[in-house]
């Protein structure tokens, strides 16, 4: 072969390595480049992320708040709602939606009587009939959310009737009680705008990144960014290799290459992409930047010192700010570390899910103890905290307190729930720590007492029903009162001692009740409550309806007995009983009852006994002429004993009714001797004496004088 043939194809051979090293090169180069834009924009879309995680979570506050709230409860589940309910029924919910910044509108369906009550700036009514409601997707949803999960996101389009107003993209949430029946729920909707998304998303219309929000239905929803990019060629593309994998990705549409990053939003439920213009990305992070510069300073760098100190100084800066974001994002990261955390313990106590995860548990079979500490009078505990974060907050300071007083060696692992529980786990467990140590430290750390129930020793795969049996338990602290420490041994001891009334026992309790000895009554409500509070929470419940029973029973016969209004106590002391957190605290309220009502018996009885000698006396008055009269004419008269007319007479009058009597007579015949002519022997059988040396000797007694002397005294007078 010739020698140019061979320079030729020497030549071509060094052409063509040249060219594949070259394309190598750049082909490593752009997968770095495309990489490194992958990562500043997931960083970005995290923090984005967070902003649409923290609407589910406020929303789930929400949710709580309102379900428990005792105005807007009879909204919801009252068939019947007076005016003045109604009234702070829907203050309360006004007051909810405007104090969330998140929130639009806010509905309540009460499924009893057909109405909705609203609270909505889009809507003239605050009361619907379901039948005029206006926003017609949510009607469908409040008649069938059969395919709805709780805290699910809706998406969906309100039209409001207004004509000015245009139709509202709206991000929905429901809340239904999954304990009834499909669809026999009331149901509790909030409403997000979703251009709030975009408010709260720190993002500019005007640039090339496209924030998209896909549901569960795979409906894709453009809600940041630049929204003329949200071509349907460019979503349809998308959406395509995002069901194909979950990973990020490039992707060339339009004649342009895109960065599509992506993440898990709304607890799982939905997903938030970043489609970005790649060009817009690298115009940020300078990437192809730096490698044209580092090229650049290859071919130049014994040609400009100056350039290059400053192109470093350049590098150095955004450095130094990439890693001041990455740092920001760790710090956002460890903020959310504790929720997640929480949310898998959570998880797997409720739902049986494993704890094995980094940092948590390492074997799914390692032995544990979990115990639930019960913040005592918890409603009164949090009036103070308006906010529920602020409830959380000290909830966490607890439980970090809690797991301080166990030792290390135990891996004490610990949570909260959303109502007054804060639970512990211990692993491998040697012996159990002293709890009334525990509870003591905490009285003195945080001015609170706790109630400790305590399960045996259990494997972690056992864990969610252990935690659901301790759970179901917690009724008896209204047995056993606050600051108890019950292990499952002692629970499952009372569930099988059954405890009713016994029948010797209530009628006693009456007995005293009728014969207003209230403290003897209160000796036998103990002795009952006693028994009560050491049998099942079962036959407890059935106990306290006899015993509300046969106390409206007692105080209504006693009520009935003296005269007294009655009042309907049957409802009232069983709603009371019921409403109390310990089953102690019905002792004072019944003691209050019955001194009220002994107080109520002795004032009523003070009256008619008044009456009754008013009467008494107008009788003698009227008939004591009658030679016959004696007390039991009297009490023929009035329809009672004589024995109990004399001893109330005596009581009110201070003098025997026989001493009245005949006082009375004397009376008259003092009046007959003064007054008028008629004969002695006359004016005695007049006045009702029948024997005269009687009326004589009596006469002088009472009069220092015979019954002549006296008339001629008075007739010399007069």
């Amino acid at each position: 072969m010739k020698p140019t043939r061979l320079l030729i194809l020497f030549s071509l051979g060094v052409l063509a390595m040249v060219a594949i090293l070259s394309f190598g090169f750049m082909f490593i180069y752009e997968r770095t480049a495309e990489r490194h834009m992958m990562t500043y924009g997931q960083m970005a879309l995290d923090s984005e992320a967070l902003y649409v995680n923290a609407i589910s979570g406020s929303t789930k506050d929400l949710l709580d708040s309102v379900s428990l709230d005792a105005d807007i409860s009879r909204l919801l589940n009252y068939e019947n709602v007076s005016a003045s309910d109604l009234l702070t029924g829907l203050r309360r919910l006004s007051h909810y939606e405007s104090s969330n910044y998140f929130i639009d509108s806010i509905y309540i369906f009460n499924r009893r009587n057909d109405m909705i009550y609203v609270s909505s700036p889009h809507m003239p009514e605050a009361v619907y009939p379901t039948k005029d409601f206006p926003d017609f997707g949510a009607k469908d949803i409040f008649m069938d959310h059969s395919g709805i999960n709780n805290l699910d996101p809706i998406f969906r389009i309100f039209n409001p009737f207004f004509p000015s107003i245009d139709e509202i993209p709206y991000l929905s949430f429901i809340r239904y009680n999954t304990l009834v029946g499909q669809n026999e729920s009331n149901v509790i909707m909030v409403n997000i705008r979703q251009d709030m998304l975009s408010k709260l998303i720190d993002s500019n219309e005007a640039d090339g990144e496209l924030l998209l929000l896909l549901d569960n239905s795979k409906s894709v929803h453009a809600i940041a960014g630049n929204k003329a990019m949200a071509t349907d060629s460019l979503l349809e593309t998308v959406l395509k290799r995002m069901e194909r994998s979950p990973e990020n990705f490039s992707l060339r549409s339009e004649g342009k290459r895109y960065i599509v990053c992506q993440t898990e939003v709304l607890n799982g439920r939905a997903k938030l992409a970043m489609v970005a213009d790649e060009d817009v990305i690298d115009s940020i992070t300078k990437t192809k930047g730096y490698g044209n510069a580092i090229v650049l300073l290859a071919l130049l760098f014994g040609a400009s010192l100056l350039v290059t100190a400053f192109i470093f100084r350049f590098i150095w800066k955004n450095i130094k700010a990439q890693h001041e974001a990455i740092e920001a994002n760790k710090r956002k990261e460890a903020e959310t570390a504790i929720a997640n955390r929480r949310s898998i313990i959570l998880s797997a106590l409720h739902s049986g899910t494993s704890l094995e995860a980094p940092g948590i548990i390492q074997e799914n079979t390692v032995e544990i103890i979990v115990a639930i500490f019960v913040i005592d009078n918890y409603p009164k505990l949090v009036d103070n905290m308006e906010r529920i974060a602020d409830r959380n907050t000290f909830k966490e300071r607890l439980c970090s307190f809690i797991s301080s007083c166990i030792d290390v060696n135990l891996n004490p692992l610990s949570t909260y729930e959303d109502d007054e529980r804060c639970v512990l786990i211990i692993q491998n467990p040697i012996e159990l720590p002293d709890m009334e140590k525990m509870k003591d430290e905490i009285l003195s750390a945080f001015g609170i007492t706790v109630s400790v129930f305590v399960s045996d020793p259990c494997t972690l795969d056992s864990a969610s029903s252990t935690y659901e049996y301790l759970s179901k338990s917690l009724s008896y602290r209204s047995l056993l009162g606050p600051g108890v420490t019950v292990t499952r041994s002692m629970v499952e001891e009372q569930e099988m001692t059954p405890y009713s009334i016994p029948d010797s026992l209530r009628r006693k309790m009456a007995e005293e009740i009728l014969k207003l000895n209230t403290p003897g009554a209160m000796v036998h409500l103990r002795e009952i409550l006693d028994g009560i509070s050491g049998g099942s929470y079962r036959s407890a419940q059935a106990s306290l309806v006899n015993l509300s029973s046969a106390l409206e029973d007692a105080i209504s016969k006693l009520q009935r007995n003296n005269g007294i209004e009655e009042s309907s106590l049957s409802d009232a002391l069983l709603y009371k009983f019921l409403k109390m957190e310990y089953i102690a605290e019905i002792y004072g309220y019944i003691e209050n009852i019955l001194h009220q009502t002994e107080l109520a018996v002795e004032q009523n009885r003070n009256s008619r006994q008044s009456e009754l000698v008013n009467e008494i006396v107008r009788i003698v008055k009227e008939s004591c002429g009658n030679r016959n009269f004696s007390i039991d004419t009297v009490s023929e008269r009035l329809g009672m004993t004589s024995a109990y007319l004399g001893k109330v007479f005596k009581k009110t009058t201070g003098e025997t009714f026989s001493r009245f009597v005949l006082n009375e007579r004397m009376s008259k015949a003092c009046i007959l001797l003064s007054e008028t002519d008629e004969p002695i022997d006359s004016v005695i059988y007049s006045v009702g004496f029948g024997d005269t040396p009687y009326f004589y000797k009596l006469f002088k007694q009472v009069n220092g004088c015979t019954p002549a002397r006296y008339r001629e005294t008075y007739r010399r007078k007069g």
